[in-house]
């Protein structure tokens, strides 16, 4: 039996190195490294694995909403909370300006829970 560090190794070694073959409509992932198969969650891959510029942050406010896209009209997909880890995946082309808050960009975070865009205000960089 692996333990769970064992299995991350054989992950990220899988996505660098071997075929990914997509499986169904519920997003599971068929993934090999030489005679080892397995499966993922599509939700933890991406296509951009070598281009991604993931930083780490840290959510800085009480409740955060957690949106569909970098837009406060855009559809509320989940919430964050202060001191919450979170990998910063992107962030938006331009700055919006929300009254009360000022002029920030849009990040698209992941955390254990979420995947989604909050307003750059509150996020701090590691």
């Amino acid at each position: 039996m692996l333990n769970n560090n064992e299995i991350c190794k054989i992950l990220e070694r899988t996505l660098e190195k071997e075929n990914i073959e997509p499986y169904g409509e519920f997003y599971w992932y068929k993934v090999s490294k030489g005679d080892i198969q397995g499966w993922i969650f599509g939700r933890f891959l991406s296509e951009e694995t070598n281009d991604i510029n993931v930083e780490q942050g840290i959510i800085n406010g009480r409740f955060v909403n957690v949106r569909l896209k970098p837009d406060i009209n855009s559809t509320i997909i989940g919430r964050v909370y202060q001191n919450e880890k979170c990998m910063v995946l992107e962030k938006s082309e331009n700055e919006t300006y929300l009254n009360d808050h000022g002029s920030f960009y849009w990040y698209k975070i992941r955390t254990n829970r979420n995947e989604g865009w909050i307003f750059g205000k509150f996020v701090e960089f590691k």
